[in-house]
């Protein structure tokens, strides 16, 4: 099946499913396929990651939709434990016998190896499971990419993140116990933006979270500044 790299939505007067206008990619050649939103139900996991990349920045009612009808769909696969083989990572984690865990929901919104403004390129010597707090020779923590290019976000640029990766990020500090206490930086960076995170586009985040980032909003200035 050919990857899909676009997705556009709409829905005429009268209309009351949502249509998908898709491009599937075939070598250097965009070919159009329209489906209704229902379908996407029936197509492959991948697809489905193909479909939340190519929308990961999208806004309004139509992206909100499509993503929360796909995340339904990946939930009830998870669930019944039928995860395809192209959404686990059986590599070996080279710092012990450990196996990696599988592929996170997540990993397609945290920011690719490189991604512009965003210095997220690893520094020498550091370690090579994803979801490790370092502390030297710079502060951060390490992550993989939907491509599994280790990359590494540092504190200091937790300002310059976007809130949907520092929200995802969240998310797979409390999978892994490497990560430690980072989860406490990236609330704190949430919490400066706390006012934003109340607008419509921002309602996908997690209650517990928003709660944790009012909480530290609250506190004002805290030890992490």
């Amino acid at each position: 099946m050919l990857p899909i790299v676009k997705v556009r939505y709409s829905k005429n007067k009268g209309e009351l499913i949502m249509k998908l206008h898709l491009q599937r990619k075939d070598k250097e050649v965009l070919v159009p396929e329209q489906v209704f939103i229902h379908k996407v139900g029936s197509f492959g996991f991948s697809e489905w990651e193909e479909m939340l990349f190519a929308t990961r920045r999208h806004k309004g009612l139509y992206a909100e939709e499509l993503r929360g009808a796909i995340k339904i769909w990946m939930d009830k696969v998870y669930s019944l434990d039928l995860i395809p083989a192209s959404a686990r990572s059986d590599k070996p984690c080279t710092s012990g016998p450990k196996k990696r865990k599988r592929k996170s929901q997540e990993v397609y919104h945290l920011a690719l190896y490189e991604t512009k403004d965003l210095n997220n390129i690893p520094p020498p010597g550091l370690p090579t499971e994803a979801y490790t707090l370092v502390r030297t020779p710079v502060y951060g923590m390490t992550y993989e990419d939907e491509n599994g290019k280790m990359c590494f976000m540092r504190s200091v640029d937790l300002k310059k993140a976007s809130t949907e990766q520092l929200f995802n990020l969240h998310l797979e500090c409390f999978k892994a116990d490497s990560a430690e206490g980072f989860h406490m930086l990236i609330s704190h960076e949430l919490g400066r933006r706390e006012p934003q995170l109340h607008a419509p586009e921002y309602k996908w985040i997690k209650p517990e979270i928003l709660s944790e980032a009012e909480y530290i909003a609250s506190l004002g200035k805290s030890s992490f500044s």
